[in-house]
């Protein structure tokens, strides 16, 4: 490619330059520029002798034009070993979320409330493409030979310079580049949120590697969203620490409405949101599901839905490339009860008692041996409490505030501390 070839001395300004990065598998390019991949989800099924990746992404914008870079585990000859591209239905990957996603009930004391929030990744993808898209496999060799760099040309595309960086770093890791292509004008749309569905050859036993490179420039702070799921024969777990939500830290915060996600983000915030969390996981039979797609993956024997909030510094450093390994066979469930709302009701003003009629001459106070008026301390409602709390009635539960205005501080100092360790020099 021509940023390999013409040398990395900007290497560190385009660290610098990329703070404000999303993630996702790959990246996207348009003839105006480099674009912005916001979330992304994937279906990952582990066969005898191979592994398919059944991605969907969403873009920002609607370019007219543009190209889906995502790395793979490079091959000699692609077409030759066996590397193939095709398609998914979105309505296998609808359903496949609705059947796993978290869900949560609310109690109050132990009695359902009526209360329930599902808990998706995002309110909604699509439209997406029907047909398979136009997919070219470009190796190692082929990338730094400047294959890439022709065929983007070709459409009008060059890459900038924090997307070239973003390409050579996937080729240091010995990952090649699928280039998918999207033309809204032949599809007959306005935009996509593309999927592309890719199988390659693996060894049964071993561990399937994942490449999130970034690519993509964006704007702001906030943390990207993914979502896998993978059908294998036993949990799936990712090289960095994976394990479950403490359930009993969230509550409902509105009669619909949990406080699921910022919940999610202070825990995987403890370690600088480079975590993965199993929202659930369980075995699956080819009778599991109606749809065909999901029935034939479900022949792995067990499904496994992991979702990552992590901040673009964590992946440009460190994340970038993952693997998924084996974890054993426990379930972990996908609903849940937790606190409801406002249980024993809202917390009303304590007035004090009513005062009573004037009855003439105040009597004499009752002083008792131990020299108190009447034989304890006056609380702030007139009753005896020693604690000193006002005394009165307590709600049971109150709901707890998500993070609100307090958690983009919270993401920008771990981005700080994530991005010094990847600014260095490079040969």
């Amino acid at each position: 490619m021509r940023a390999h070839r013409t040398g990395l001395w900007w290497v560190p300004l385009a660290v610098l330059a990329s703070v404000g990065q999303a993630w996702a598998f790959g990246g996207l390019v348009t003839p105006e520029g480099s674009g912005t991949i916001s979330a992304s989800r994937a279906m990952i099924v582990r066969g005898a002798d191979d592994v398919t990746l059944n991605i969907q992404a969403r873009y920002v914008g609607t370019p007219a034009s543009a190209v889906w870079l995502v790395p793979l585990p490079n091959f000699t000859d692609p077409p030759e070993d066996g590397v193939r591209s095709g398609v998914l239905p979105q309505a296998a990957l609808d359903t496949l979320a609705m059947e796993t996603w978290p869900v949560f009930t609310g109690e109050c004391d132990g009695m359902p409330t009526g209360a329930r929030q599902p808990i998706p990744q995002i309110e909604q993808y699509g439209p997406a493409n029907q047909m398979a898209l136009p997919t070219r496999f470009f190796t190692v060799t082929e990338i730094v030979m400047g294959d890439l760099d022709n065929y983007l040309d070709g459409l009008g595309i060059t890459l900038d310079m924090a997307m070239a960086d973003g390409v050579t770093r996937v080729i240091d890791e010995n990952y090649m580049l699928a280039a998918v292509r999207i033309d809204t004008a032949d599809l007959g749309v306005n935009r996509i949120d593309p999927i592309v569905s890719i199988r390659y050859p693996m060894e049964a036993a071993d561990e399937i590697k994942l490449g999130l490179r970034l690519l993509a420039p964006s704007a702001g702070m906030s943390p990207a969203d993914m979502v896998l799921w993978v059908f294998d024969d036993a949990r799936a777990r990712a090289n960095f620490p994976t394990d479950e939500l403490d359930y009993g830290r969230i509550r409902f915060i509105s009669p619909t409405e949990t406080d699921y996600v910022p919940s999610f983000d202070m825990q995987v915030g403890a370690q600088q949101s480079q975590r993965f969390i199993i929202e659930s996981a369980r075995p699956v039979a080819g009778d599991t599901f109606a749809d065909p797609d999901l029935a034939a993956a479900a022949g792995a024997g067990f499904l496994t839905r992991l979702r990552a909030r992590a901040l673009p510094a964590a992946l440009r450093n460190n994340m970038a490339f993952i693997v998924l390994r084996d974890a054993g066979s426990g379930e972990v469930v996908r609903e849940h009860a937790v606190e409801g709302y406002m249980c024993g009701g809202p917390i009303e003003p304590d007035m004090g008692p009513d005062p009573e009629p004037d009855m003439g001459p105040d009597p004499e106070p009752d002083m008792d041996p131990t020299g108190s008026m009447d034989g304890g301390p006056l609380t702030a409602d007139g009753g005896e409490d020693g604690d000193g709390d006002g005394g009165g009635g307590s709600s049971g539960c109150v709901a707890a505030p998500g993070l609100g205005g307090a958690g983009w501080p919270l993401w920008l100092l771990l981005s700080l501390c994530l991005c010094l360790p990847g600014i260095r020099r490079r040969g």
